[in-house]
Parts: C-alpha cells; structure tokens; sequence
C-alpha cells in the first residue's frame, strides 16, 4: 500500500479540493491534474486557445495511430537489430520510431492543455518523421535505379534456362 507523501490543496473553481500525491504517481496522473486545474470554462478560452484546440484535433484524434507506429517501428528496429548486417540499419526505424511515438505524446499534450509550444514541438517532429522517410525513400529509388541501369549496362539474360541451369550447376 501506497502511503501519501504530501498533501497539495488546489483551488477548483469556488472550492478547494484535497489531493494526496503517492511517490509513484505516474506522469499521465500529473498531467491529467495539470489538465483538471487549468481547465477553463468555454467563456474563459480566449481566441488563441480555440485556434491552438482547432489546429491540434486532427492530430489529437490520430495520436494513437503515432504511437502504435513509434512502437511497431521500434520493436522492428529491434527485430532488424538481430541479423548481423542489421546492426548497421536497426538504428534508423528505432529513432524514427521514437520521434514518431514523441510526436504523438506531445499532440495529446498540445489539444488537452491548449499549448502552443507542444503544438510546435509534435508538428516539428513529424515534420522530421517525413523528411527522413523522404531521404529513406529517394535513397530507395535511386538504389533500385542503379541496379536497372547495371541490369541493361550487362545484359538482360534472353534465356532463362541457362540462368536456370547455371543457378542448379553452381549450388548442386
């Protein structure tokens, strides 16, 4: 059993509520009575705040859909990280998986609190999330190219038996 380790009274609207925090109240706890105490009434939001809660909902109804992929790329990243030649690799899916996993953190940070640096931040983490699947994707297509030109440069086998029998003769 948990025993309180202090005692923190909070102003909510006319009364005064009592809050007893455990040492192990987790962050998502903090938040959420970050979330209680500052939530405002809708005549207090002023215009910055309405606008800051409009940009953050599409991100925010989406922010679980960050998160499972921050973790499946992760876990992958992991997985690739087994194979010898994967060490060399593992370390891009890992780090795009956290900055996607981070941006989705901070979305629900920027739509439940109204803050716009939160709201700057998530933006700018999947602004890089797509930059580097760009770079990921054009390095792909020019890789892919290169071993067509390579193909035609030498010669597309007009036969298919012979590369067959090549193939069986060099492995049997």
């Amino acid at each position: 059993m948990l025993k309180p380790v202090n005692e923190v009274k909070a102003k909510n609207e006319h009364n005064y509520c009592i809050f007893r925090l455990n040492i192990l109240s987790s962050k998502k706890v903090v938040l959420y009575l970050l979330h209680i105490f500052t939530k405002k009434t809708m005549e207090n939001i002023t215009s910055e705040e309405k606008l800051i809660e409009e940009i953050a909902f599409p991100l925010y109804a989406s922010r679980n859909w960050l998160k499972l992929i921050g973790i499946l790329l992760i876990v992958y990243g992991g997985l690739v990280a087994i194979t010898l030649i994967g060490i060399l690799v593992a370390w891009l899916p890992i780090w795009i998986g956290i900055i996607c996993f981070q941006a989705g953190r901070k979305i629900e940070l920027a739509y439940k609190l109204r803050d716009k640096l939160s709201l700057i931040n998530a933006q700018k983490n999947l602004a890089n999330f797509f930059t580097i699947y760009g770079i990921l994707i054009l390095g792909g297509l020019a890789i892919g190219l290169m071993f067509i030109v390579l193909l035609i440069s030498f010669g597309i086998p007009g036969n298919f038996e012979e590369l067959n029998n090549y193939m069986q003769n060099d492995f049997y």
